[in-house]
């Protein structure tokens, strides 16, 4: 009713006030200029070369609802919103869960108190909370079914059923076209504003998990 267009397609900027919209194909369908242009298309889960994802024992937050049968057990990596999420939900289907957490608070931007209710939580569904570490190689065991192995930065060997790796997101700035108009993404895809959500350019707005 506020008469909000809605354009299906890929859209790249061409300058600061323009940007070309692309079809599935690659062609251009549309070209729209504006006044204002907020960035808003989210995040990507983190999913750096040197980890398997072979969508059978290792996971991100995206493919872990693909899963092929339900584990025995988990390693979920990463303590963060979606971490503690998937390990709430898997724990409350009753799989084991070991959660590897590099920090030494559980979300440390939480008060403290509603914290520690839910890792109380956490505890009572049986989950298995590694503060201070972090893993240093993840590898796929073989067998039927095949299994996870995680060695963590002390020493300790994780073995498990799969591993949900929830190290953090990506903003999802590929082929955006920013170097047309100057915007730099952080070496995550991250886009930085100020306080009024403004980029390098007054007129070009981000928000949402796309600036982190």
């Amino acid at each position: 009713k506020y008469e909000v267009e809605v354009i299906v397609g890929h859209a790249r900027f061409v300058d600061e006030h323009t940007l070309t919209v692309l079809d599935a194909g690659g062609k251009e369908t549309r070209r729209l200029i504006g006044d204002v242009i907020v960035i808003a298309t989210g995040s990507l889960p983190n999913r750096p070369p040197d980890v398997r994802f072979d969508h059978e024992t290792v996971f991100d937050s995206n493919t872990i609802l693909e899963l092929p049968r339900m584990p025995r057990t988990m390693i979920v990596l990463g303590a963060g919103v979606i971490g503690v999420e998937y390990a709430s939900i898997f724990g409350a289907l009753g799989v084991r869960i070991v959660m590897v957490d590099a920090r030494d608070q559980l979300l440390p931007y939480l008060d403290r108190e509603i914290a520690g209710i839910l890792e109380s939580g956490l505890g009572r569904l049986g989950v298995e909370y590694v503060q201070r570490e972090t893993c240093v190689s993840i590898e796929r065991l073989e067998g039927n079914p095949p299994q996870v192995r995680a060695r963590t930065r002390s020493g300790r060997v994780l073995e498990a059923d799969a591993m949900l790796y929830a190290v953090g997101r990506d903003g999802n700035t590929r082929d955006l076209g920013l170097e047309n108009v100057g915007i730099r993404p952080t070496d995550r895809g991250l886009l930085e504003v100020n306080e009024w959500y403004q980029t390098v350019h007054p007129h070009i707005y981000a928000a949402g998990d796309v600036i982190g």
